[in-house]
């Protein structure tokens, strides 16, 4: 059993491979996904959901990786409740299994003050970020810079964020 839920997990990393390069799935995909991936996702009640979406915390790339093999891509999310939740995003279009998404139109992603190291604080501003705390103008200045970036305290270093969790340079 072990050898046909490899081989079908293997078509499922495949298919997700595929569907970020935008080409076709071998045929072998639409067997295994017949045989055994529906019927994963059947099992565990999942079958009509449409995208797997996960925030707040990063999973492990390994975790992602698994739920990919299951033909389950996990879509990561960056925001906080400042920014009336997401910040970043993915579509069906445009994703990326090792990043938190892309920017959300009309918004900017920035890495305020990045050391020698590149690191900095994740910051964002849109229409969707906070206009600041009612009735507690100090606060307000200590979240909201000068420039009307919403910063996050959350350190990031650019490498990081091309790499693993948000997209350096995000800007719409």
């Amino acid at each position: 059993m072990q050898n046909i839920s490899g081989w079908a997990k293997g078509y499922g990393t495949i298919n997700t491979e595929c569907k970020l390069t935008k080409t076709e799935p071998p045929f072998c995909y639409s067997v295994a996904n017949f045989l055994i991936l529906s019927r994963i996702k059947g099992a565990l009640g999942l079958d009509q959901c449409e995208m797997f979406i996960y925030g707040a915390a990063p999973l492990k790339q390994t975790s992602v990786d698994y739920f990919a093999s299951l033909d389950m891509p996990m879509f990561n999310l960056y925001g906080m409740s400042e920014t009336a939740g997401a910040t970043t995003i993915h579509t069906f279009n445009k994703f990326r299994l090792d990043a938190a998404g892309f920017c959300l139109p009309g918004t900017d992603l920035i890495i305020k003050t990045p050391d020698e190291n590149g690191e900095g604080e994740i910051c964002m501003r849109g229409r969707n970020t906070m206009m600041g705390y009612l009735k507690n103008e100090a606060e307000t200045q200590k979240f909201i810079d000068e420039n009307g970036f919403v910063c996050s305290e959350t350190r990031v270093g650019l490498r990081r964020m091309a790499s693993s969790r948000l997209q350096a340079g995000s800007r719409n």
